[in-house]
């Protein structure tokens, strides 16, 4: 029994805080732009360039890249203006993502 007037107080439990959905997390690659970025790797052998790098011989690996993308400068011409034109169709498209494979998305 209390003394005096003070009533007595239950304690009650803290309350639960909702439990917070988290979004996976999902990257998103654009395939016409991957595809540009590799026809143009293979165009300027930037792999063996960068293989050259590695190994310590900049000045070679630099000019690997000059040289190949001299040879080759029809065609990365060729591949950047398919790429824009690819691009300008493509956002036509409502389709906006193609696949996805776990945490990737291959989009337009």
């Amino acid at each position: 029994m209390p003394v005096g007037n003070t009533p007595t107080r239950r304690k009650m439990a803290p309350r639960r805080k909702a439990p917070r959905r988290r979004t996976k997390k999902v990257f998103s690659i654009n395939a016409i732009e991957t595809g540009a970025a590799l026809s143009l790797i293979s165009s300027t052998d930037a792999a063996g360039a960068a293989g050259q790098m590695l190994r310590g011989n900049l000045k070679g690996g630099f000019d690997t890249i000059a040289n190949n993308a001299k040879a080759n400068r029809t065609k990365i011409m060729q591949t950047l203006a398919a790429t824009a034109v690819a691009k300008v169709l493509a956002k036509g498209f409502s389709v906006g993502r193609i696949a996805k494979i776990g945490p990737l998305a291959l989009r337009l």
